[in-house]
């Protein structure tokens, strides 16, 4: 059953896509297009809940913070724990499915120092980003919502449903420089399917930054817990 619907599903992406771009676009080029879009969209998921769970860490756990007077650490190291694990079984999952189905890849020896810059940015920029919006995300709904609306626009310009661009000139190349998770999904596509690793120096500034302010605003939320706490009330 699957195999029939594999090929399916390929034949109406190259239909909708040709039509979209108005021009020929062969199946291997598209198959490439869908494996990247599979990737994008398995990790985007999942960095986006990351950034949730750690922006919404004290409203979540109000009631344990309060009645056994701990630090708010213990919490953020679960968080940690449980998205390593989350990107392990997506990696395995991305895997077997590149095993599985095969599609077009560069010719290419991997740098897998690169890709594990990719996993440990992956995961410090969400919790850098989750945690410097959990005291507002604490106090105003607002921005709650916020983060809820912002993974589709987020995964539009990402390169997910395009590969990574290498022209200055064009909008997207700046953007993907300036979004995190775009320059993380920037380098998994680039060394996957075209064998180079245009994005790798905002790749590592990205992860330096989120690993020295992640851990500075979680020694600062430790310290703004009991008045995050104070102005929730009951």
């Amino acid at each position: 059953m699957a195999d029939t619907y594999a090929p399916t599903l390929l034949n109406i992406l190259f239909v909708v896509k040709n039509s979209i771009a108005g021009e020929e676009i062969s199946h291997e080029e598209l198959k490439s297009s869908a494996f990247n879009a599979f990737i994008g969209l398995l990790l985007i998921q999942l960095w986006f809940q990351i950034v949730q769970d750690t922006a919404n860490i004290v409203r979540k756990n109000r009631n344990p913070l309060r009645s056994l007077n701990i630090n708010i650490l213990p919490f953020i190291l679960a968080i940690s724990l449980e998205a390593m694990i989350y990107l392990f079984i997506r990696i395995v999952i991305i895997a077997l499915a590149l095993a599985a189905l095969q599609p077009t890849m560069a010719s290419y020896n991997f740098e897998f120092v690169l890709l594990g810059i990719a996993a440990l940015g992956f995961l410090t920029t969400s919790l850098f980003i989750g945690l410097l919006l959990a005291p507002w995300a604490t106090l105003f709904s607002d921005v709650r919502s916020f983060l809820a609306s912002a993974l589709m626009p987020t995964a539009l310009l990402s390169p997910i449903f395009y590969f990574p661009v290498t022209e200055q000139g064009n909008f997207l190349y700046w953007v993907n420089h300036i979004l995190p998770f775009a320059s993380i999904q920037s380098v998994i596509s680039d060394m996957l399917f075209k064998g180079e690793t245009l994005y790798a120096l905002p790749l590592v500034i990205w992860t330096s930054i989120s690993i020295i302010g992640a851990l500075i605003l979680a020694l600062l939320i430790k310290h703004q817990t009991p008045i995050l706490l104070e102005r929730l009330g009951n």
